[in-house]
């Protein structure tokens, strides 16, 4: 009787959970950076739209709120933490009226402003034309650059 050898070919079962332990590892160490850049990349579009849609409240402000002397408008501001905008109203007397602070989420900046802040007078129009340019502090130093016109208009780019 001739006994049969069979080469048995394949993977351990421990063999296999060590694979896994690894991929389990490197997934680990991978994934959130990815998930960090793409969080900060959609923050960085929603601040950009946020800011787009405050400038076109401040010009609207402008138009339909009109009273003669006043002016309104939205100021820039960066500080070693964060960054921020306000929109404002001003007469000769001073500023009569500030809407809310609105800060920046943690991982944008305003990286530039051509001014540091932007004025419309009664018709929507203004002086303060130039951009606003807003830049990821960390990561692929993606940028968004907000274009103003003398009409008022944003354009974002």
């Amino acid at each position: 009787m001739q006994r049969e050898f069979r080469s048995e070919s394949g993977f351990t079962l421990v063999e296999l959970a060590v694979v896994l332990v690894l991929i389990g590892l490197a997934a680990a160490l991978v994934l959130p950076l990815g998930l960090s850049k793409a969080a900060n990349s959609a923050a960085l579009d929603t601040e950009a739209q946020k800011l787009s849609g405050n400038i076109r409240l401040a010009r609207q402000k402008s138009i339909t709120q009109s009273v003669i002397g006043t002016v309104y408008g939205v100021r820039f501001e960066n500080t070693a933490d964060a960054a921020y905008y306000r929109l404002f109203a001003e007469n000769a007397g001073g500023t009569v009226w500030t809407g809310e602070e609105q800060q920046l989420d943690r991982h944008i900046i305003i990286d530039s402003a051509s001014h540091g802040e932007i004025v419309f007078d009664r018709s929507g129009n203004t002086n303060d034309t130039g951009t606003v340019i807003l830049k990821e502090k960390s990561g692929s130093n993606r940028t968004i650059t907000l274009e103003i016109n003398s009409l008022g208009t944003v354009d974002i780019q």
